[in-house]
């Protein structure tokens, strides 16, 4: 359907490759992922792909919601959880995702990681309360709000396009691509209308 031929016969060796064929560079791990040594820490891999450039982006624009949010609030709501973040705040919200795919909690009620009974871990209540949780994965934010409808007209993920493209270069800085690589992937059957499928 698509065109494409299969042939029988080698194709002629005397002709130029062409030029998305050609690998540059040893494929495997690079100069500045040996530079982290034999056993890198997990903390040192983490740096490597989500450097602080990331996260400090995610900050100031989660922190922009934040303080979008607070000038709503009415007098009577409790204030003190529409505080500004930090990264360490930050990475511990990241943290707690982690953990609950980990530990498998995708369609489990928010509030009962954090309760008190049986059900609840006690890392959830430790690390920040549950409404403080709430707020800052409603106000996650990764990209400047008030040009994103101009870039969406070229680009259909605006939003999270510049983070994901910066996890895209700090990747490639790490390792090399070979001839052979395969790419793990599932297909589902997809009826709907999708801009970038």
């Amino acid at each position: 359907k698509s065109g494409f031929k299969w042939e029988s016969t080698e194709p002629p060796r005397n002709t130029k490759t062409r030029k998305h064929n050609i690998i540059r560079g040893l494929p495997g791990l690079t100069r500045v992922s040996r530079n982290l040594g034999n056993k890198p820490t997990k903390s040192d891999i983490w740096n490597s792909l989500i450097d602080d450039e990331m996260l400090n982006e995610i900050v100031l624009r989660t922190n922009y919601k934040i303080f979008s949010m607070r000038e709503k609030l009415s007098e009577s709501t409790n204030a003190s959880n529409y505080r500004s973040t930090d990264i360490v705040e930050l990475k511990a919200l990241i943290g707690l995702f982690m953990l609950s795919s980990i530990i498998k909690s995708s369609h489990e009620d928010m509030l009962s990681l954090f309760s008190k009974d049986t059900l609840g871990r006690p890392i959830f209540r430790m690390t920040m309360s549950s409404k403080r949780f709430e707020i800052l994965l409603s106000c996650l934010r990764f990209d400047n709000h008030l040009d994103r409808e101009e870039r969406k007209k070229s680009d259909k993920t605006a939003a999270i396009s510049a983070i994901f493209n910066k996890f895209v270069s700090n990747s490639q800085k790490l390792f090399t691509l070979g001839d052979c690589v395969t790419v793990d992937e599932m297909l589902l059957p997809f009826r709907g209308h999708c801009g970038f499928r």
